[in-house]
């Protein structure tokens, strides 16, 4: 998929060579039964080499590196095989030296490089890297692109450096839509139009991001008398409250009822439906006077991206994906 929008010409080649490919493991018997072969005869199963999946395709690694957490797969899969945290040392957020190029600073590239290789090796220790996908944030200027290519390398001859939105919408099947990126830091909306990301229609919003959502269930434990003896623990009793309590207005659910929630350190607190109508509502009330929500941010990247009957097919396939809202991702159908 990448190929073909980025690199026609190499995607007709590549694309000559699988139908050749195919042709000669047909003529040969491999998977099918060529002419003159008769019905006895059945195919081995070959193992795979050292270096690809089990199926036999190429391996190919796909590594984000976020704000509060870097993740690692294999193409192909549904899932993270390893989340590791983007800071060395702890698990606190906003760490002094972040190892993330999305966080808009300096990065320490020598603790980012320790981080990735570790989640990397942790991801497919057996399994030779023959290509390497890896994100890169909207914008990212032309030496951060060199640094991450140039890091890749050292992993896979075959690399693709990328921005996240335009992978996060093509993993998810769509050409053109809103990918809607919860992140640590901030939410950020980005239309693709084509497969392209339309860098002058982003928009984002800090006070939607995760850190803007801890904040706001640390208000809400702290009204209930909770105290925490470090940072550490704080951000662990948060995250659990985000994934586990937090909860927005909807016609289609019944109400909600008082929940408790017990806490790693021992502790437990009891959630009324204000309590966790206020941590998520935060999503879209923007936590503020004069603040957007997340339906802002997609409506207004969809107006500025593109009108008309594109600005509909932007609308009805927005892709929420992003780890700081405390959730996973999933796609709006249309009429969503």
């Amino acid at each position: 998929t990448l190929l073909r929008h980025r690199q026609p010409q190499k995607a007709a080649r590549a694309s000559k060579n699988d139908q050749e490919h195919t042709s000669r493991a047909v003529a040969n018997g491999c998977g099918a039964r060529g002419p003159g072969r008769g019905a006895s005869t059945r195919s081995k199963r070959r193992q795979p080499r050292h270096g690809q999946h089990k199926s036999g395709r190429m391996a190919i690694y796909c590594l984000d590196a976020g704000a509060a957490t870097t993740r690692v797969c294999l193409a192909g899969e549904d899932a993270p095989r390893v989340r590791v945290p983007s800071a060395r040392g702890d698990n606190e957020q906003t760490p002094q030296t972040p190892s993330s190029p999305s966080r808009g600073l300096a990065p320490d590239w020598a603790a980012a490089e320790e981080v990735w290789l570790a989640a990397l090796a942790a991801a497919a220790p057996t399994v030779d890297a023959q290509a390497v996908v890896i994100t890169k944030p909207l914008l990212a200027p032309e030496r951060t692109t060199r640094r991450l290519r140039k890091f890749a390398l050292k992993i896979a001859p075959r690399v693709w450096v990328c921005e996240a939105p335009t992978l996060a919408l093509l993993g998810a099947g769509l050409e053109t839509g809103v990918a809607v990126d919860v992140g640590a830091t901030a939410a950020r909306a980005v239309p693709v139009v084509d497969g392209r990301a339309v860098p002058h229609a982003a928009r984002a919003a800090a006070r939607l991001g995760g850190d803007a959502l801890d904040a706001r269930v640390g208000q809400v434990l702290t009204a209930k008398g909770l105290r925490f003896s470090s940072k550490k623990s704080f951000f662990a009793a948060a995250r659990k409250v985000k994934e586990t309590a937090a909860a927005v207005q909807s016609e289609r659910r019944p109400q909600l009822s008082l929940l408790t929630v017990e806490l790693e350190d021992g502790q437990s607190v009891s959630l009324t439906t204000e309590d966790r109508l206020r941590i998520g509502e935060q999503l879209f009330d923007g936590g503020g006077i004069d603040a957007v929500g997340l339906h802002e941010l997609v409506l207004a990247a969809a107006v500025a991206a593109a009108d008309g009957a594109k600005r509909a097919k932007l609308l009805n396939g927005v892709f929420v994906c992003g780890g700081g809202g405390g959730g996973g991702a999933g796609r709006t159908g249309e009429g969503g």
